[in-house]
């Protein structure tokens, strides 16, 4: 059974898909000030998952790891590498038990549970900023958050 704060972060996940939805090539690209775009987002957070739970490169986005200057990567590109990512990453994730969680991170300081939750919270903060940027760009009718979260997350579980 996959462990509660691992359903977190698979919930964190499939609203940031959501967020993408009906997203054009074109706008994905754009850089509003100093904002990444957001295609630039989807590879950065494949790359952080990649980073945090994986010991081989599915795939190399060594160019979208944090401090890594702006760019305007194509969207399917970075949507194709960040599913290749999170297929392997789900199969790591989903089998952590309480013990396993306990264990250090790939920051040593942090245990894989407080890894986790920097990775949900990473989530959506690069969600809230995508949906300023595609309102900036005169994007309507965006998904509304937090959605529905049962029985998905449901604490404790019944």
């Amino acid at each position: 059974m996959t462990h509660f704060i691992v359903t977190q972060i698979q919930f964190a996940k499939e609203s940031w898909l959501t967020g993408l939805k009906d997203i054009s090539p074109e706008d994905a690209v754009k850089r509003l000030g100093d904002a990444n775009c957001i295609s630039w987002m989807v590879g950065h957070l494949a790359q952080f998952d990649q980073m945090a739970w994986l010991d081989t490169k599915v795939v190399n986005l060594d160019a979208w790891a944090w401090g890594q200057p702006a760019s305007t990567p194509d969207l399917e590109e970075m949507l194709a590498a960040w599913h290749a990512v999170n297929t392997e990453v789900n199969h790591v994730l989903n089998a952590f038990t309480e013990a396993d969680l306990q264990q250090p991170s790939r920051f040593p300081e942090e245990s894989r549970a407080t890894m986790l939750q920097r990775q949900t919270w990473h989530y959506w903060y690069h969600l809230g900023e995508m949906q300023g940027i595609r309102q900036m760009l005169g994007h309507k009718n965006q998904p509304q958050y937090v959605g529905r979260i049962l029985p998905t997350v449901h604490y404790p579980k019944p």
